[in-house]
């Protein structure tokens, strides 16, 4: 079994939270473990994590964690070292996983449509969009397009039954992806129905071959 190590946050007075620095990334974040614990400060909020995260970070002279940006730069910073973060039900603990355990885990959800952007942070942490689709014929090409522009760990399902696209990937990529869906969530053109029609049409020649190549071999 892993052993889950805790850090606990320091309550500080607010004002002091919020113009207060935590130093820079080299004596402050070396580290993620170290990072936690300086974050953790800073947000008044608490992680918990396997006992040995790898990865160490790196960045230029200068780069000081603040009230302001620390939840932000640690959400990125998990990303790039192959991780993730997850707000516990107490909406003060984040526990941290490997990001690609992250389709196990529920994440938090949000909607969208044409009309509709999804609410979403400006982080890496991941996130469920359901969308809404406007024209649902072309759900099955939208989706197939995307794929090359969805993270390591993201993943995109079409749902026809209710005519949704399910989107989980980064609130980051999913704020892209959404602004790609749009423009294709369009009305099927002429090209694209007889594309479709002679795609369906071969798809059914190929089923009778197969049952004829079947057939000849019981034979």
């Amino acid at each position: 079994m892993k052993k889950i190590l805790f850090v606990s946050a320091v309550v500080i007075p607010s004002f002091f939270v919020l113009t207060a620095k935590a130093g820079n990334l080299k004596t402050k974040c070396s580290t993620l473990e170290q990072c936690a614990e300086t974050v953790s400060l800073l947000t008044d909020r608490q992680y918990i994590y396997p006992s040995k995260l790898k990865g160490k970070i790196k960045g230029t002279e200068g780069v000081d964690f603040t009230a302001e940006n620390a939840d932000s730069l640690y959400s990125h910073i998990l990303n790039e070292n192959g991780y993730t973060r997850i707000l516990l039900e107490d909406k003060k603990t984040y526990r941290i996983i490997n990001a690609r355990d992250v389709r196990y885990t529920p994440v938090p959800q949000t909607t969208g449509s044409y009309d509709k952007a999804p609410n979403l942070p400006n982080n890496a942490d991941y996130h469920m969009m359901t969308y809404q689709m406007k024209h649902p014929l072309v759900s099955t090409d939208l989706t197939r397009s995307l794929r090359p522009f969805m993270s390591r760990y993201g993943r995109i399902i079409d749902n026809k039954i209710n005519g949704t696209l399910v989107v989980q990937d980064t609130a980051l990529n999913l704020k892209r992806l959404y602004a790609l869906i749009k423009k294709m969530d369009i009305e099927p053109t002429r090209e694209m129905r007889k594309k479709w029609k002679k795609d369906k049409e071969r798809w059914h020649e190929l089923q009778i071959e197969k049952a004829k190549h079947c057939n000849d071999n019981k034979s």
